[in-house]
């Protein structure tokens, strides 16, 4: 066996076990386990023929840190209960921070760029239409129409 035949065979082994880490991962939760031995069969191939393994995992459309839990899954470190719990936790957490900084932007709408209560305040009805009816105009008029009112107008973009 040439050098070269035994680089294809190792290729098409790899790209094999790419294959079926990628099925486990798409059926259902509970092959986890299944993914990451072969994550595991995967890495040590890699590892023997010099390739990168996170290099691999790139070329073949595996997340890395999916495949990392996976790993931690097959050696018996984490359950797939723990990772479903601590996916919720993290989930929980960002959903938490953004809804506080929904709440502080709505408590200082200055903060965001838009104009402050008592500008609008002063504002007369017909300002308001005149308002209304620009915005309007402005979200269904061209993009050449938009550049040249604005030329019209001496705004600079």
């Amino acid at each position: 066996m040439t050098a070269k035949t035994v680089e294809t065979a190792t290729e098409t082994a790899l790209d094999h076990l790419a294959n079926k880490i990628k099925a486990s991962l798409t059926r259902s939760d509970d092959l986890y386990l299944t993914a990451g031995q072969l994550c595991k069969e995967a890495k040590a191939m890699c590892k023997a023929e010099g390739i990168k393994f996170d290099t691999w995992l790139k070329q073949h459309g595996i997340g890395r840190s999916k495949a990392y839990v996976c790993l931690q899954i097959a050696d018996g470190r984490k359950t797939v209960d723990d990772v479903r719990k601590e996916t919720a936790d993290r989930q929980k957490a960002h959903q938490a921070k953004n809804k506080a900084a929904r709440k502080a932007s709505k408590a200082d709408p200055s903060e965001d760029g838009e104009g402050d209560d008592e500008q609008e305040d002063d504002m007369t009805p017909e300002h308001r239409e005149m308002i209304k009816r620009l915005t309007s105009f402005i979200k269904t008029a061209s993009p050449e129409t938009l550049a040249k009112m604005c030329k019209a107008a001496k705004i600079v973009l």
